[in-house]
């Protein structure tokens, strides 16, 4: 043969390695409707190289939404980083990333639901490098605090007049969920573990109920909100109303003179003799002894708590009748004799008292003063 040896040949492949990609939440835990931050670094491990086509998409859990405005912050080697607010989702794409270089950006998500957000990315992705692992992060959503206020409208009613008291139940903090606390208010008066009203909030967050058969005096309401599954219960601070009287009788040891028109307000003591109302005058017992009987017919309003009396009579009342109802914060009263109430359409309330003689309830009609009073309500009464 007259050929030698030939030469060699070397070819070299450089492998590189794909994108790593890392993600965490601004803090372990937060409230529902606030906001935190979600970051993102992405690095190339790569000593000589550097990887282009970087990309990746996370997909929120339910329990997070992108907050508006997105407070984007940060880039990543020319990539376009979509956040759109309001949306489920962030993603990257097109990034090149440096030689053992690194990026980071972050936005901001608010959080739409209470519970654990598990969020857990797509793999990460390059066009030369190849495709790396995913990322994971978890926030604690918990239910947000709430603060609960009451205002009275007025604030000092007449008695046998209508007052409102409504209840405002708005999140303490950022509200950024676009949701509103749901449920309901129960409202407490004069210090009753027995709440007189139990209103559903409104869309606004508010609970209203009207009465217009508070006794003379201060009268104190307290509200507390049942929480929902997103935002905590809570409870207001007293708010009073100092119902006022024509004419206010305390602690009477003797005869009285009622006012000709208009309301009069006994409080405690003991009252001499019978007590007789006539049309447009009104009467309020709070406590009282009345050594006589008492004797409404066309009269006004009639209002007779944690009282006695030999015998009561109502006829024909022209506003509402309460004797007794303690749930509604009208101690029961003791009467000697006969409880007599006839064609009142107002609403009649007698309930719980201790009565020695008769009742007699006939033609009565109309809804009570007091909240969740459908109709007229005599029972309980007993020897």
């Amino acid at each position: 043969t007259n050929a030698g040896p030939g030469n060699t040949a070397t070819a070299s492949v450089t492998v590189l390695a794909p994108p790593t990609i890392a993600k965490s939440f601004g803090g372990m835990s937060i409230p529902f409707g606030q906001n935190t931050t979600l970051s993102f670094m992405l690095a190339n491990p790569n000593t000589a190289n550097s990887l282009t086509g970087v990309s990746f998409t996370d997909t929120l859990p339910a329990g997070l939404n992108v907050a508006s405005p997105n407070g984007l912050s940060g880039s990543c080697g020319g990539g376009t980083i979509t956040a759109v607010a309001g949306s489920s989702s962030v993603s990257l794409s097109g990034a090149t990333v440096a030689q053992t270089g690194s990026c980071t950006f972050s936005v901001a998500v608010t959080a739409v639901a209470v519970g654990t957000q598990v969020n857990t990315t797509s793999a990460v992705t390059s066009a030369n490098g190849g495709t790396g692992l995913t990322a994971s992060a978890t926030l604690m959503v918990t239910r947000a605090p709430t603060t609960t206020t009451v205002t009275v409208s007025p604030a000092s009613p007449k008695f046998g007049k209508a007052v409102t008291f409504t209840a405002h139940v708005v999140p303490l903090g950022p509200n950024n969920s676009g949701i509103n606390p749901t449920g309901t208010v129960s409202f407490f008066l004069n210090g009753s573990s027995t709440p007189i009203a139990v209103v559903a909030l409104s869309a606004t967050g508010k609970a209203s109920f009207k009465t217009a058969a508070l006794a003379a005096g201060t009268n104190s309401v307290t509200a507390v909100y049942s929480g929902d599954t997103n935002f905590l219960p809570s409870s207001s601070t007293a708010t009073t109303a100092t119902v006022g009287c024509t004419k206010t009788i305390v602690d009477p040891h003797g005869t009285i003179k009622l006012a000709a028109t208009g309301s009069t307000c006994v409080i405690g003591g003991t009252v001499t003799g019978a007590i007789t109302l006539g049309p447009g005058q009104s009467l309020d017992l709070e406590g009282a002894t009345v050594t006589g009987s008492i004797t409404a017919i066309g009269a006004a309003a009639f209002r007779m708590c944690g009282s006695s009396s030999t015998a009561v009579t109502v006829e024909q009342a022209t506003s509402f009748v309460v004797i007794g109802d303690a749930a509604a914060g009208c101690a029961p009263n003791t009467i000697a004799g006969a409880l007599t109430l006839l064609h009142n359409t107002n609403g009649v309330q007698a309930i719980g008292n201790t009565v020695g003689g008769s009742v007699n309830a006939v033609g009565n009609s109309g809804a009570g003063p007091f909240p969740g009073d459908t109709g007229p309500n005599v029972s309980g009464n007993h020897l």
